[in-house]
């Protein structure tokens, strides 16, 4: 039995090109060469995390996108993809993952749809992390909803540390209310 309890990881924040990306990719390859099993769970449209770690999505290869729909949403498990550094796999984006907030949007427990498709596969890791794009959207709720930790990264502006108390105040709301 797998007595290990994984971390799960966000990398958030409202505002673009703060290094949330950034953070994902390096922190994984520098964990996974600290001997630790890595999962990246690339959330932003702009598949970022994805392209950093050298992995193009081609046709019929499953991504978030497909684990958050309805009509084709399958297991984490079925999405992995092993990357060239040992201990550091993926979940890769892809653009359509920007129209799934538009199909989920009438959906009953929309807000847990990434949560239910990790059913099991976290186990397998000692952390998980998640990239998230730069906004507040249903994608981003969703990480926050299966999210055990959140880091934010933080540009050192008056305008960006005013942003920091409404992204509290929603992770907050998100996590218990």
């Amino acid at each position: 039995m797998n007595t290990r309890q994984t971390r799960i990881i966000a990398v958030a924040n409202e505002k673009g090109g703060v290094g949330k990306t950034a953070t994902v990719v390096n922190l994984g390859a520098a964990l996974s060469l600290n001997k630790k099993k890595v999962l990246i769970v690339d959330m932003d449209p702009q598949h970022g995390a994805t392209s950093g770690l050298g992995v193009q999505v081609e046709d019929g290869m499953a991504h978030t996108y497909d684990l958050m729909t309805t009509g084709e949403q399958v297991p984490a498990e079925d999405a992995i993809l092993n990357t060239k550094w040992k201990g550091l796999d993926l979940i890769p984006a892809h653009v359509d993952l920007a129209g799934a907030e538009v199909e989920l949007i009438n959906e009953p427990g929309r807000e847990n749809r990434l949560k239910e498709a990790f059913d099991g596969v976290v186990s397998e890791y000692d952390i998980v992390l998640l990239d998230t794009p730069p906004s507040l959207s249903l994608l981003t709720v969703n990480v926050f909803a299966f999210a055990r930790e959140v880091i934010i990264p933080c540009q050192t502006h008056p305008y960006a540390y005013a942003a920091l108390e409404d992204l509290f105040d929603t992770i907050y709301t998100i996590r218990y209310l």
